[in-house]
């Protein structure tokens, strides 16, 4: 989403947006290749149950989480696209890029 897709959602310019990033009052964006800000979806469309979108948008993300949820994954009802698994707490937080990381034999 970008500031101004941001904005229409709260009801606010993006200017307004701009000005409480820079007193702090929400966190600095992250941003695109091309500079501009990006932000997390965080209207209703973000939640799991959310009965929008075309018939075809359902049924893929309703594909998604039976797949997710057979290995053992649960949704996180604020994010469709974020899935938890089931011992998540057991494993440390990793940040290695894919093209580091062997594959088990």
């Amino acid at each position: 989403m970008l500031i101004g897709e941001l904005a229409d959602v709260a009801g606010v310019t993006s200017q307004a947006v701009r000005f409480y990033e820079r007193k702090g009052l929400l966190p600095d964006a992250e941003r695109g290749s091309n500079g501009y800000r990006t932000y997390d979806e965080s209207t209703p469309r973000a939640y799991a149950f959310y009965p929008g979108g075309t018939s075809l948008q359902r049924w893929h993300r309703a594909l998604l989480r039976r797949l997710m949820e057979a290995e053992g994954f649960a949704v996180n009802p604020e994010e469709w696209w974020h899935f938890d698994y089931k011992d998540w707490r057991r494993y440390a937080i990793g940040n290695a890029a894919f093209d580091k990381i062997r594959r088990r034999g």
